[in-house]
């Protein structure tokens, strides 16, 4: 198990993109998230509170409100390029377990200071190196671009791909060539 934090948060040409890892040494997950759930969890890192509050905020009163609260998070899946979470509540009926997106565990996991961890199965088969030369990291689009439609892990590295290949960093391109050939099943 690798017990990782939100390392950054990037808006890019299919969304917005929650880079989780241990260190920046890596790897790193790239989780792909909606805009709110992005605003959501930026808010809570860099404890900013919303004039009314947001879902999460929402959800951690009630929880409160019943002495519940979240002892940790656990990504512990990822079926057909989609993430799956685990989050662990202690209740006053002991510890529960429920089924979530990584991206809304997170922001309440964040919001009690809960650790949050990823299998090491999942960090194998999904988790990126870190590039080696961190001024070309991301890309620069401009916000105009942002689809806020939910898009695939697939999705996102075929675009990143096509943006490399345009942009003649074809190391990086490679890199994400071979992980699109191992979520599709090829060598």
């Amino acid at each position: 198990m690798y017990k990782i934090r939100v390392f950054d948060i990037s808006l890019t040409k299919s969304g917005f993109v929650l880079f989780l890892s241990a260190n920046e040494k890596g790897p790193i997950l790239p989780v792909v998230i909606g805009i709110s759930e992005a605003q959501s969890i930026t808010m809570a890192i860099n404890n900013i509170e919303a004039e009314r509050p947001l879902s999460h905020d929402l959800f951690k009163t009630i929880m409160n409100t019943f002495q519940s609260s979240v002892i940790k998070v656990i990504i512990n899946k990822f079926e057909d390029g989609t993430f799956f979470a685990e989050m662990y509540l202690s209740t006053n009926d002991g510890v529960q377990i429920y089924d979530s997106r990584p991206s809304d565990a997170i922001a309440l996991a964040i919001r009690y200071s809960a650790p949050i961890y990823v299998s090491e199965h999942i960090m194998h088969e999904a988790g990126v190196k870190p590039p080696i030369d961190n001024s070309e990291r991301y890309t620069k689009i401009d916000h105009a671009e942002l689809d806020s439609m939910p898009v695939s892990e697939m999705t996102l590295l075929e675009r990143r791909l096509q943006t490399a290949v345009e942009d003649e960093k074809y190391e990086e391109a490679a890199l994400i060539r071979d992980k699109l050939n191992q979520l599709k099943g090829g060598d």
